[in-house]
């Protein structure tokens, strides 16, 4: 199995007041994904939502790059390379119990559905938008922001699931992550390559 032992992490938490249910989706290790379980709602959002008023979608704004902020700053004060190569997209749903409503959170492909039934017939009704190379907004996002780097976003025969697919400096599908530091950079990227390239 390519994701044993599970590099992913959730998180639960129940108030008189709301519920906040988060999946964090790690990949290359479990550092990024155990420091979201640990920070993101006692240190990041849950102080965000008090400043802000209960207003979850801007809590959720304010915090999701604030977690990227301080895992790299972390990662990068204790020189800890493994941390720095590893990253993490969550999926979050915050529900206020007094306003009866529901708010959702996600940064890269990680995905929120309800299921509904109609019919007899159940499906799934995609909830979040998947920031993903192979959405053709956030391919031109990327490709934008970076016009000088011609292979931004690569596309490649994928033998896994047997298909072609976009994908970020050839690495990854999803376009944001809390970490993957070497995405981000320079200095990391570096380091990253003279480990994995020889360069």
């Amino acid at each position: 199995d390519s994701n044993a032992p599970s590099e992913d992490r959730c998180d639960l938490r129940e108030t008189p007041s709301h519920v906040f249910a988060a999946v964090y989706d790690g990949h290359g290790g479990t550092k990024t994904s155990q420091f979201l379980k640990d920070e993101f709602y006692p240190n990041l959002f849950g102080p965000e939502l008090a400043k802000r008023a209960g207003d979850a979608s801007a809590a959720f704004e304010a915090s999701v790059p604030a977690a990227d902020s301080a895992y790299t700053e972390k990662a990068k004060r204790e020189r800890d390379w493994q941390a720095l190569f590893t990253g993490s997209c969550l999926v979050s749903c915050f529900v206020d119990r007094q306003k009866m409503a529901v708010t959702l959170g996600n940064c890269g492909d990680s995905r929120a559905v309800m299921g509904q039934e109609e019919g007899g017939i159940l499906s799934a009704l995609q909830l979040t938008h998947d920031h993903s190379a192979s959405e053709d907004d956030e391919r031109h996002r990327i490709r934008s922001a970076f016009p000088e780097d011609a292979d931004v976003v690569a596309e490649t025969w994928d033998s896994y699931v047997l298909e072609y697919s976009h994908r970020v400096k050839d690495f990854a599908r999803f376009t944001r992550s809390i970490g993957d530091v070497q995405l981000k950079d320079p200095e990391c990227a570096r380091k990253f390559n003279s480990l994995t390239c020889g360069v």
